[in-house]
C-alpha cells in the first residue's frame, strides 16, 4: 500500500471517513483594497487603510497580524522596512465573504526616495492562519517619497571682513 503524506492544511480539512480532502474547504486572505497617499515627504506622518477579505469557502478562525512595509518594488523580500503592524484578532474569526477595514498612522522614514511601494501584508511573517493560497496575502501601492527642501528664510552678517578675523553669522 501506498500512502500519500497529508498536509496540515489536509490534516485540518478532510473528512476522514471518505479519506476526501479538498482545498474548496480553506479561507483565502486577501488585502482586496489599500489606500495611501500618493506623495509623503521623510519625516511626515500619513494614514494608511486597507481592507481584508476572506474569499475562501471556510472561516478564517485563526488570530494574524498585518503588516505594512516600505519597499523599492511591489514584491515583499527581506529587503523591506517594517512600518509598523496590526493584530487582526479584534476581527477574526472571519467568516467566507467577508472583510474588515483597518487603518494605521505611520511616519515615512528618512530612508528611501522617489518611487517605492507601500506593501500591506495580511496574515504577515508567520502565516498563523493555515490557507489555500498563501501566495496572496500582499497587495502594493504606489508612493512617491520626497526628503524637505530646507529654505533659508532669513541670514545676516557683518558687511565686511579681514582675513582671520572671528565674524557673528545668523
Amino acid at each position: 500500500f501506498f500512502f500519500k503524506q497529508k498536509t496540515a492544511y489536509e490534516i485540518r480539512n478532510c473528512d476522514w471517513s471518505s479519506d476526501v480532502c479538498s482545498s474548496d474547504l480553506a479561507p483565502d486572505i486577501v488585502v482586496s483594497d489599500a489606500t495611501s497617499p500618493a506623495s509623503a515627504s521623510w519625516g511626515q506622518s500619513i494614514t494608511l487603510n486597507w481592507t481584508v477579505t476572506n474569499q475562501g469557502n471556510s472561516t478564517a478562525s485563526a488570530d494574524w497580524y498585518d503588516y505594512i512595509y516600505l519597499s523599492r518594488d511591489a514584491s515583499l523580500d527581506s529587503g523591506d522596512y517594517s512600518l509598523g503592524g496590526r493584530w487582526a484578532g479584534y476581527d477574526t474569526p472571519l467568516l467566507p465573504g467577508t472583510s474588515y477595514q483597518a487603518s494605521l498612522n505611520i511616519t515615512i522614514p528618512n530612508t528611501l526616495l522617489g518611487s517605492q511601494y507601500i506593501l500591506f501584508s495580511a496574515d504577515g511573517h508567520y502565516n498563523q492562519q493555515l490557507e489555500s493560497n498563501e501566495n496572496n496575502n500582499n497587495l502594493a501601492v504606489p508612493i512617491l517619497l520626497s526628503a524637505p527642501d530646507l529654505v533659508i528664510e532669513t541670514a545676516s552678517s557683518p558687511s565686511s571682513a579681514i582675513s582671520a578675523q572671528t565674524v557673528s553669522v545668523s
